[in-house]
């Protein structure tokens, strides 16, 4: 094959931990695989290491590599990369007395242990089997936690780490989510202009009730929604793959009409003017009603995922009284729909909910997300609660997972998974919103791995 190298590879920074890492890359139809494993010590635990500060065409320690069948083969091991080192690699080949680069691929971080832990090899973790998450949401024994929304990139996140977060994709989530936008308030056609480049509580679409009417005349017909189109072929791709499909979309009756009428509106509305706020109400709950009978007949999902961000930090926003008069006579109706449908229904609230959470499982939830850390008492709420709800319980992105070091973060899932999984089920394991840039990539690495790891064998005793 001639004589090969390496190119590319960032200056290093010395006495840093080393990395597993591993690429794919092909051409013309042949394979390149580069894998770049860690040292470990002879009792097979990683070892920091102080390395002298090597040039950049160095950094590769040795490399070995086979042929066969077309497919070349690769292992490198690398001396230490510092977190600010680019992680791309290029492979070159002399033809003719020079060089010439015939793949390209970035690095994407594998498995490293620290603080003693065994050090393992990078596993590989499918999708669970859909019957297995009706189990844990149904309570009847699931053979290891769902994995739920784990890798909900936030804000910059990508940005950061780009190609780095596919280490993950080794790390299935164990539900597809299937995503609707019910109502785009720009595409109705309303007679007025709309407040453009305000929050999402101070758009106030609808700032005077004289505007209802025309407003609820306008909202869209779910039976000619194109969107269902894309979401019916990917719902049947994963029911081939025997995936648990979710269904839904962001914003009920606390959320969406923040935009409509505007926070400080609203809070006032259900003291000043409740009959209109019924009548808002009741359009959205038709207009939900009815992609819920749509996605029924074109989708089939197995849950129904929305949103409605009922808590602040320290309490719900609005009081139980208030609730029960102005919001759950829909919530109720909607819970009706979707026992009809079979589905489950599945409810992101941040914030504290503890004072309404009698009337959300009265209402007809199956499970409720994401028990927002330092405000809900994870452990009350778990006792109170777990015999009638199930929980996606969602891991801390404000600090936990920004500010604690990795082992700290297994710690957490641990915590997470012992207190909410029931010994017949009721916990799925979620982000608690968005993982934001600014996370260490190696703290999402120990909650995912953490998660699936820990997941199954608490289970396990139950079996």
């Amino acid at each position: 094959m001639g004589r090969w190298r390496f190119r590319g590879m960032a200056e290093i920074e010395p006495g840093t931990a080393l990395e597993i890492c591993h690429t794919i890359a092909t051409r013309s139809g042949a394979a390149l695989i580069l894998t770049f494993t860690l040292l470990v010590s002879p009792c097979g635990t990683c070892q920091r290491l102080t390395v002298s500060e090597v040039a950049r065409d160095e950094v590769i320690c040795f490399a070995l590599c086979t042929v066969h069948d077309g497919v070349l083969k690769l292992t490198a091991q690398l001396y230490p990369l510092g977190p600010k080192a680019k992680r791309t690699v290029r492979l070159e080949i002399e033809e003719g007395g020079k060089w010439k680069e015939i793949a390209q691929t970035e690095v994407i971080e594998g498995l490293t242990r620290t603080k003693g832990q065994d050090m393992q090899t990078s596993k590989t973790w499918g999708p669970l089997p859909r019957e297995e998450v009706i189990k844990a949401v149904e309570r009847r024994n699931p053979s290891r936690v769902p994995l739920i929304m784990t890798k909900w990139w936030g804000e910059g996140l990508v940005d950061q780490y780009g190609d780095r977060l596919k280490e993950f994709d080794r790390i299935a989530t164990d539900a597809a989510m299937l995503w609707l936008n019910p109502v785009d308030f720009r595409e109705m056609g309303l007679s007025w202009q709309i407040k453009s480049g305000a929050g999402h509580d101070s758009t106030a679409v609808v700032d005077e009730w004289s505007k209802l009417d025309e407003f609820i005349e306008k909202l869209p017909d779910p039976e000619t929604c194109a969107q269902f189109d894309a979401l019916a072929e990917k719902a049947e791709r994963c029911r081939k793959r025997d995936m648990y499909v979710i269904f839904g979309w962001w914003q009920m009756f606390f959320e969406r009409p923040w935009s409509i009428r505007g926070m400080q509106n609203l809070l006032t509305d259900y003291y000043a003017d409740s009959e209109n706020i019924h009548r808002l109400n009741n359009a959205l709950c038709d207009l939900y009603c009815g992609y819920l009978d749509r996605a029924a007949r074109d989708i089939e999902p197995d849950g129904f995922f929305t949103s409605d961000d009922l808590g602040h930090q320290t309490n719900s926003f609005i009081s139980a009284e208030i609730f029960d008069a102005m919001i759950k006579p829909y919530y109720m109706r909607i819970g009706r729909t979707v026992r009809e449908k079979n589905f489950h229904w599945w409810l992101h609230s941040c914030g504290d909910n503890t004072p309404l959470m009698p009337a959300l499982i009265d209402s007809g939830l199956d499970v409720f997300h994401p028990v927002q850390k330092g405000t809900m008492d994870e452990e009350a709420v778990a006792r109170e609660f777990g015999d009638r709800l199930s929980f996606l319980a969602g891991i801390d992105v404000q600090h936990v997972l920004q500010e604690k070091d990795p082992e700290g973060i297994r710690e957490e899932v641990r915590f997470l998974i012992d207190t909410f999984d029931r010994p017949d089920g009721g916990l799925c394991l979620a982000a608690g919103n968005g993982i934001v840039s600014g996370t260490p990539i190696e703290n999402i690495r120990a909650f995912l791995e953490e998660a699936v790891e820990y997941g199954s064998a608490h289970r396990q005793q139950y079996q």
